[in-house]
């Protein structure tokens, strides 16, 4: 199964099979790759509908899958989930891709994020991607640091939505 490893993460993206677990309980999907179950919360409703659009658009677009999932953080000391990250899809004409992501609360201010934002966005990169983009909120200080610890620059700043970019 392909994955990206940094030291202390394992980076998983989930095929449609391995979403579609995730859909009917996470505990499924996380049981089918060899990891702890977490006694995380349920996905908020915003999130649930972001999966079955994952579901979707890897069924409708099966060689570019990657682009279109989520991409399980995985702790490797303790063999289990502590965030996610996905991309909004391929890259777009202008070579230019868009990612998110999240840290567990519990797991936050350790450096997972910056580790795993070097690594999705390194592959990216790598994979016909010519400028990653990321936007966050002016008031989250560590997006915007872990953001800027990867390399990316502010391009701008509308409404209180900031929105970072690396290039290749």
């Amino acid at each position: 199964m392909f994955s990206l490893e940094t030291e202390r993460l394992k980076i998983i993206p989930l095929t449609t099979e391995l979403l579609i677990l995730c859909r009917q309980t996470r505990g499924l999907m996380e049981k089918a790759l060899g990891l702890r179950i977490t006694s995380m919360n349920p996905d908020p409703p915003e999130m649930l509908e972001a999966l079955e659009e994952m579901i979707r658009s890897s069924i409708d677009d099966p060689a570019r899958w990657k682009w279109h999932t989520n991409w399980e953080i995985a702790l490797k000391s303790e063999n289990r989930i502590v965030g996610g990250a996905a991309f909004y899809g391929p890259p777009d004409s202008d070579g230019i891709c868009e990612t998110g992501y999240i840290i567990q609360e519990s797991y936050r201010n350790r450096g997972f994020a910056s580790e795993a934002v070097k690594a999705i966005s390194s592959w990216a990169l790598s994979n016909g991607a010519k400028t990653v983009k990321a936007d966050t909120e002016e008031s989250n200080a560590g997006s915007i640091k872990t953001l800027l610890k990867c390399g990316f620059i502010q391009t701008s700043n509308i409404k209180g939505i900031m929105t970072f970019e690396k290039q290749a």
